[in-house]
């Protein structure tokens, strides 16, 4: 609580509050958790919810909050290798909403081409195409030959002497702009220079229509566009499309469906047991408390967001966001953030912990160090050193 107060004090515009704890502290001081990459992160944040449900604290009293859905994506990948079960408090997994699942069809599509399920619902994202149509196109990709099979079934279909003719009997749908714009996207993703690199097709598939797509479908359109852009530097560690779809088939439940009204969009929980870790954004978690409570990316640029530091009013938002995280805890607070951080070009970048955190007096929390060890080339951003220095 004394950390909430002096965070919070340092905005401009509040309203002046009083608050007192109403129990005795237990003598533990938020934990600053400096985490040498994003996997070291995860694997800390997953090791010590063990440990605290080892020590009497059970799951559904745990609670891992961000400010960004797609922050949650190794987390949950790490839950899922860990059999630790847990709920989203939207009560949709990361890629179980419609979004993830319509831009990772596209990627199914290129490893596996005669995958009927992402076929058919990136089919129906065309306009003029129903499931009629949907159906005769993929019978027309599996009526090709044993020999075409794999990429040539895509180069067969996309080919300019093809482009017209697979099973689309309607004229104005062979001549229409939106299906032409559909083939020239498959020709975009096919391509040698872009065919093994998930980040660049995910960027593709963006700006070839998806995004003008989730702007004309869903109110909160720019939060779905954010989680795929989180997505596409996710996957920039991996080297090639399928290597990145086996890592998501971890936490797969079950296959693509087809594309149905979205209703909760296919609400999906972590496990069926009653003791469930919860993960939530700051948003979702508004007037609920957990007894421990884990608030991943306190870095800049990631809490605070990028957009909320180019105008005061925005940055104090997001500081009265980060008091309502910290109070979410009853009686243990860990704030982790990774040091290194992979980019779109792959290159390596320094993280700064985040200005709600250095801006408090450093014995209002404690850090603590990791056995692990940053890479050599972190100096002097060192676990061991006090994270403080690195704001400036």
């Amino acid at each position: 609580l004394g950390l909430a107060k002096t965070s919070i004090a340092n905005n401009r515009k509040q309203f002046p509050k009083m608050l007192t704890a109403v129990r005795r502290s237990r003598a533990f001081k938020p934990a600053m958790v400096p985490c040498s990459d994003v996997e070291q992160q995860s694997a800390f944040v997953a090791s010590r919810i063990l440990e605290l449900r080892d020590e009497g604290t059970g799951l559904e009293d745990i609670a891992v909050m961000y400010r960004s859905h797609y922050h949650s994506i190794e987390l949950q990948l790490e839950l899922s290798r860990r059999n630790i079960p847990y709920r989203v408090q939207s009560g949709i997994r990361f890629f179980e909403q419609a979004h993830i699942k319509d831009v990772i069809s596209y990627l199914r599509i290129i490893i596996n081409p005669r995958d009927e399920l992402a076929w058919k619902r990136i089919l129906k994202m065309i306009p003029g195409v129903g499931n009629k149509t949907a159906n005769r196109v993929f019978e027309q990709i599996m009526s090709e030959p044993p020999a075409l099979a794999g990429g040539s079934v895509l180069t067969a279909l996309t080919a300019p002497d093809r482009a017209n003719t697979p099973s689309v009997r309607s004229d104005r749908l062979r001549s229409s702009q939106p299906w032409l714009d559909f083939v020239r996207l498959l020709e975009m993703l096919v391509a040698d220079e872009n065919r093994n690199n998930p980040t660049k097709q995910i960027e593709i598939i963006l700006a070839n229509g998806y995004e003008q797509y989730l702007q004309e479908n869903f109110e909160n359109a720019d939060a779905r566009i954010e989680d795929l852009r989180g997505l596409a530097s996710y996957s920039n560690r991996y080297t090639s499309t399928e290597e990145f779809l086996s890592e998501l088939a971890l936490i797969s439940t079950e296959r693509f469906k087809e594309p149905q009204p979205l209703v909760g969009e296919e609400v999906i929980e972590g496990g069926e047991d009653d003791e469930l870790l919860t993960l939530t954004s700051v948003h979702q978690a508004k007037g609920l408390e957990w007894k421990a409570v884990f608030i991943i990316w306190a870095a800049e640029g990631k809490f605070p967001s990028p957009k909320s530091l180019r105008e005061i009013d925005s940055e104090e938002e997001e500081r009265r966001l980060w008091y309502v995280a910290m109070t979410r805890a009853k009686d243990e607070l860990y704030l982790t953030y990774p040091l290194l951080l992979t980019d779109y070009n792959r290159q390596t970048v320094l993280q700064k912990p985040s200005r709600f955190i250095t801006e408090c007096p450093a014995a209002l929390y404690e850090i603590w160090n990791l056995e692990e060890e940053a890479p050599a080339f972190a100096d002097p951003m060192q676990i061991g050193g006090d994270p403080r220095e690195f704001i400036n």
